[in-house]
């Protein structure tokens, strides 16, 4: 694992998955991340490995808005109503990365000082930090340099402690914030990026990490995590079935399936569920999530992986996107992938329509080999090994599906529980 990617370079695919998403959201997550990450170095006892872990969940403390609060007014909702972004957060953290308890910063990063006094948690001072660093830069972003951070101390222990504003005002100055905030993203974003190369993970936690991008397509449409799951399966047994392919091989495969629609968090909801035939306009932007997971991911991942995931929508006969690639531009990592996908489409539920039986499946991809679109060797593997595979698939979709219901029944619970008049 450690030679395909780097924890700092994950760190940067989230970032830019969530920024495919809603570039408001994170561009305020990435000047948040930033100042907390100054305002850590100055409070000088954590480590380089925690300054930079911490400044990358700061850089994300609004992932849960991802979900909820998808389109809505910034101001409206980070100041005025927090609590259902930061519990959906918190949840979400808590179940798909591999932080554990600190989950509780993304809780509690919208929470106010005084309210904090009776609760512990690991982070809890970086939660403060991420709170007032974050208010700072919503009030600055909106009123300019009519905003001074010297206005927060009106709520000096009420909303924030006196160190974390001293720490804050401190960290401004010292590292001309609001000057390189003028300047634009490029004057300090690759400052921060330095920065999440300081972080230290483990293979299985980079592992959980890399997972949690498939993840964050799910807060627009869970049936794309659910194809996603579904594709990796199919491309494994596939290719396990073809045999003679070598370790490294199978991992660019397992990477390659893991990250394919890496680029559809950029296609609107209106586009993934429309059931009829898109627009050529429709069709560009459609396409476009293959270019640019192209474009981000060849910053970090190996080639191998790249492809896989560049041609998943190409075709033996020249007539797939985005490069009109023919059977002899495609490796057979590459063929596996293309049936893979395709036939976790067919077979996995969609907004618009139900999963197709067995018999429908073999006969659509059946008429497609034919046609000259899939190899005709992966597509018997698939076929004579359909019902042990796709019995693997259904598990890993019946476990997908659970923790997403999981998920939204606690957020409900625990919204009720600390929100229970709505507010």
């Amino acid at each position: 694992m450690e030679e395909f990617v780097s924890a700092g370079d994950i760190c940067k695919m989230i970032i830019s998955a969530l920024s495919m998403s809603d570039r408001r959201l994170i561009t305020h997550g990435i000047r948040v991340g930033y100042i907390v990450s100054k305002m850590l170095e100055i409070r000088g006892k954590y480590e380089a490995y925690e300054l930079a872990e911490y400044s990358f969940l700061a850089a994300i403390h609004d992932i849960g808005a991802f979900k909820v609060e998808a389109g809505k007014d910034m101001l409206a909702f980070d100041v005025a109503h927090p609590m259902p972004h930061s519990i959906y957060g918190y949840l979400f953290m808590k179940h798909v990365s591999p932080i554990g308890d600190r989950s509780k910063v993304f809780l509690y990063s919208h929470v106010d000082y005084q309210k904090l006094a009776n609760v512990q948690f690991e982070g809890r001072e970086v939660a403060e930090f991420i709170h007032a660093a974050g208010r700072f830069d919503i009030f600055h972003n909106s009123l300019g340099d009519k905003f001074k951070s010297a206005q927060l101390r009106q709520y000096e222990k009420k909303k924030f402690s006196r160190m974390t504003l001293d720490i804050l005002d401190l960290a401004i100055k010292k590292y001309d914030i609001l000057e390189k905030f003028s300047e634009g993203e490029e004057a300090y974003r690759p400052e921060l990026e330095d920065v999440f190369n300081n972080v230290i993970w483990s293979d299985d936690e980079k592992i959980q990490y890399l997972k949690m991008l498939v993840y964050i397509s799910g807060f627009m449409d869970p049936s794309r995590v659910v194809s996603t799951v579904a594709s990796m399966i199919i491309a494994e047994e596939v290719a396990r079935t073809i045999g003679g392919f070598t370790e490294d091989e199978m991992e660019f495969l397992y990477y390659g399936a893991l990250l394919h629609d890496f680029g559809m968090a950029s296609v609107s909801k209106s586009i993934v569920e429309a059931d009829r035939k898109l627009t050529e306009e429709e069709q560009k932007l459609f396409y476009r999530h293959v270019l640019l997971a192209e474009y981000i991911l060849k910053q970090f991942m190996e080639p191998e992986i790249v492809s896989i995931v560049s041609t998943h929508h190409e075709r033996l006969d020249g007539t797939g996107f985005p490069n009109h690639l023919d059977a002899t531009q495609t490796n057979m990592l590459e063929k596996i992938m293309q049936l893979a996908d395709t036939a976790s489409d067919l077979t996995c539920d969609r907004p618009y329509r139900k999963a197709k039986k067995k018999e429908a499946v073999i006969n659509i991809i059946t008429d497609q080999l034919n046609h000259n679109k899939f190899n005709r060797k992966v597509v018997m593997a698939f076929f004579n090994n359909y019902d042990e595979i796709m019995a693997k698939v259904e598990v890993k979709k019946k476990e997908t599906i659970e923790m997403f219901d999981k998920l939204e029944d606690q957020y409900e619970k625990v919204k009720l529980m600390l929100m229970p008049n709505g507010n």
